[in-house]
């Protein structure tokens, strides 16, 4: 739940029970490229649009920690707060993508987390690009966004480079190759 009233609490609802983080998970557990919440630069590079930020890592008690994280407002102050689902998931246990609604919510906050459960395709597409990665690699933690300046970076990230520019530099590179033949048989 996000922290709109800046306690510094981390509030975590799980079905009907409302406690905090670190009384359902050891912290101290989560990689430290695993940031709970959104890293400031995702947060600058999709200002003021709706966004999902997904992180995916794996823990060394053989769970595994999926978390799905949305701009849901602003807090006291103004500043933009964020929601994040957090699912703990045992071995060979998949993520839900989209998220499952939780019935603890308190009525002020469900509109925000309604639509993070209802995201649609294009906003998922990251996240779900991630977790073809996990199924694929044995990296130990994913980002659904690209992270340069994070200091802590997990160990995959989705690829700046785009097929198209790739395919644009292979089909120069054949015309210039063939040009340099025509001309040596031209001379």
């Amino acid at each position: 739940m996000a922290d709109r009233a800046q306690s510094g609490h981390i509030t975590a609802i799980e079905g009907d029970t409302v406690s905090t983080i670190s009384e359902l998970l050891s912290l101290s557990d989560l990689p430290p490229e695993l940031v709970l919440g959104v890293p400031e630069e995702v947060s600058k590079a999709n200002s003021g649009q709706f966004f999902i930020f997904g992180q995916y890592a794996h823990l060394p008690s053989g769970h595994h920690v999926f978390c799905l994280s949305a701009p849901t407002g602003e807090d006291i102050a103004g500043r933009t707060v964020f929601t994040t689902n957090l699912q703990i998931l045992g071995a060979g246990e998949l993520p839900n993508l989209p998220p499952e609604p939780c019935n603890g919510i308190p009525h002020a906050e469900q509109a925000w987390v309604n639509r993070i459960v209802a995201g649609g395709e294009e906003v998922y597409a990251p996240v779900q690009q991630m977790l073809e990665a996990v199924q694929a690699r044995r990296a130990r933690s994913y980002s659904s966004e690209r992270l340069v300046s994070a200091h802590f970076k997990p160990e995959w990230m989705p690829s700046k480079k785009k097929r198209g520019v790739i395919r644009l530099a292979f089909f120069a590179t054949a015309l210039a190759l063939l040009a340099l033949l025509i001309w040596r048989i031209m001379r």
